[in-house]
């Protein structure tokens, strides 16, 4: 069986979910990887085949892509956000039958969430819509972002959900949780420096609540631009002084889990279902952790019972840490929710069934 996957340029994602493949008996000799963005030599070593893409636009290795789509017997797209991709399966029902589109988030609202709906995103969402029309299969990390989909959509796709869809990137803390349940707190705010994030709207109300704050870590390494990131370090420093601090490099991914480790509060005001890894691995942390309560992974995690707070009250309530005991009962729903045998199992119905 020929298995084509398509990754946009996330290695962060793609290299962690070979090697989960490889570690788990799949046979990677059937599968042919079509990366976007610089050549990695983790995949051969990991025994994939690559090949690398260095444009979503541009024609070049698009051919050879459009021929290994035609050929395989099964297509796995790793978030729908290539143009010239999105066309051909536009164009193409009867590849785009063979496709499982992997949901990541910002391909599902990319159109629904954008405030300048220029005549180029429009042209683009036109090809989106007859897209997804066409593809057989979706995953999502839960059925509210499947909900969604046909809210925006009315996709009539076969509908599989895994909450765990990359499990190396999720990190599971061992041992005893400590948190300050006291103030003052360590909080984060956001993961990335894409607009998404709602910086601009959260810092004033975090500065309100300075008094109950030790330090206010917003990480802004990479996912927008100069602009917006000078803005968001402008508007910081001035709402919150001393207590403001930036992550504008990045860091290796167990420094950054060391951190993640030192938080007392995490603040994601996201508009749209986004960082829901870090989320988890917050959560299993002990993290007291706020979301925008108008999407998809607030609504999951309160229907499965694990106790967050919304980002709604900070400005009238302040900031307030989960009990031990709501603690403990998030750690033990998530550990059964991510268990990595669910992961192998729904990605051997994927991929083998």
């Amino acid at each position: 069986m020929s298995i084509v996957h398509v990754f946009n340029d996330q290695k962060k994602f793609s290299v962690g979910y070979f090697q989960f493949l490889a570690d788990h008996g799949f046979k990677l000799d059937d599968h042919e990887l079509y990366h976007y963005g610089k050549r990695d030599p983790e995949f051969s070593r990991i025994g994939v085949r690559a090949n690398f893409l260095p444009s979503w636009f541009l024609p070049r290795g698009h051919l050879r892509l459009l021929r290994s789509l035609g050929r395989a017997d099964r297509i796995i797209v790793h978030s729908l956000a290539a143009p010239l991709l999105v066309v051909w399966l536009a164009l193409r029902p009867s590849i785009a039958h063979k496709v499982t589109w992997v949901v990541w988030g910002k391909d599902l609202y990319l159109y629904a969430l954008s405030t300048r709906r220029s005549l180029p995103l429009r042209i683009y969402e036109a090809f989106r819509k007859r897209a997804i029309a066409n593809i057989g299969r979706v995953l999502t990390g839960f059925k509210e972002d499947f909900d969604e989909l046909q809210r925006l959509y009315r996709s009539a796709a076969n509908n599989s959900s895994c909450t765990l869809l990359y499990p190396y990137n999720v990190q599971l803390p061992g041992g005893s949780i400590s948190k300050r349940s006291e103030q003052p707190y360590t909080v984060l705010l956001g993961n990335s420096a894409s607009v998404t994030n709602e910086h601009l709207e959260m810092l004033p109300k975090l500065a309100g609540v300075q008094e109950q704050i030790d330090e206010v870590i917003v990480p802004l390494s990479y996912g927008s631009t100069r602009r917006y990131v000078a803005r968001v370090l402008d508007m910081g420093r001035h709402e919150l002084g001393d207590r403001f601090s930036s992550l504008t490099d990045f860091i290796a991914p167990q420094e950054y889990f060391a951190l993640l480790g030192g938080v007392d509060i995490a603040v994601f005001n996201h508009k749209r279902q986004e960082a829901f890894n870090n989320i988890c691995t917050l959560l299993l942390g002990g993290v007291t952790v706020y979301l925008n309560d108008e999407i998809t992974t607030a609504r999951f995690l309160q229907r499965i019972g694990v106790a967050i707070r919304s980002c709604q009250d900070i400005a009238d309530a302040g900031l307030r840490a989960i009990s031990d005991a709501e603690r403990a009962t998030n750690i033990s729903i998530l550990r059964e929710e991510l268990r990595i045998e669910r992961s192998v199992e729904k990605w051997r119905d994927i991929l083998q069934g």
